[in-house]
């Protein structure tokens, strides 16, 4: 007898099909299973850190300011205000600092005075954390402050200031002495977004806290004088 030869297979059977496509549809629900999970896990950890890297930045400009703080002894120094706005039961910080750099073509020094408050817009619901930058420092009026808007989705802002024995809501450098306190405690309350509906709805806060030391000028002008006037005897 002839030896028939074997016939070899040129294509895959139905079910080689249906277990290869069922093995492929196992997979990619484990991989989009497994995507899902990551971004989400990516969106909560960007929800938690930006907010913190937000006022982180906030943070370092105030203490960049209170360490260049100037009081009202000090030559184009002034006053040093800390006080809670009646309208909306935040708080402003007005001083004058020498941390001003000014631009390639600014005619100005490096002392200005700055302003620290919460303003409402009008574009959205909520509050915006402003600072008023004033360079010209023989003028008290806010007509010549420039306005920077550094964050959105502020719900409070709040200070504190340390005399040396205890913390303080308010500070005026006219009645308090030192002048100058010897810390300020910032308490920032940010929300998730920049809006804040009025739902009747308490959104999400988040409450961030910095405190930073102020600088103590030992000796005012007139003091400087008086032991320099004493020391010629």
């Amino acid at each position: 007898m002839k030896n028939k030869k074997r016939k070899t297979r040129q294509a895959f059977t139905l079910l080689e099909l249906l277990v290869a496509m069922t093995i492929m549809a196992v997979i990619t629900a484990s991989l989009y299973s497994t995507l899902r999970i990551a971004f989400r896990v990516k969106d909560t950890v960007q929800q938690l850190v930006a907010p913190r890297a937000r006022v982180n930045v906030i943070f370092d400009m105030i203490r960049s300011d209170l360490l260049c703080a100037a009081g009202p002894g000090i030559e184009l120094g002034g006053s040093f205000l800390g006080e809670s706005e009646a309208y909306n039961n935040n708080d402003t910080l007005v001083f004058y600092s020498s941390n001003y750099t000014p631009g390639d073509k600014e005619i100005a020094c490096d002392m200005y005075r700055v302003k620290y408050a919460l303003e409402k817009y009008e574009p959205w619901q909520g509050y915006a954390l402003v600072k008023y930058v004033t360079t010209n420092v023989f003028s008290d009026s806010d007509q010549f402050a420039r306005e920077e808007i550094l964050c959105r989705g502020i719900y409070s802002l709040k200070f504190e200031y340390y005399d040396g024995l205890s913390w303080v809501s308010s500070w005026d450098s006219e009645a308090n002495q030192p002048a100058l306190p010897l810390m300020v405690r910032v308490m920032i309350e940010t929300v998730e977004n920049s809006s804040i509906e009025d739902t009747g709805i308490e959104p999400e806060k988040l409450l961030l806290t910095g405190q930073f030391l102020v600088t103590q000028e030992k000796q005012t002008a007139d003091e400087e004088q008086e032991q320099g006037g004493g020391s010629d005897n």
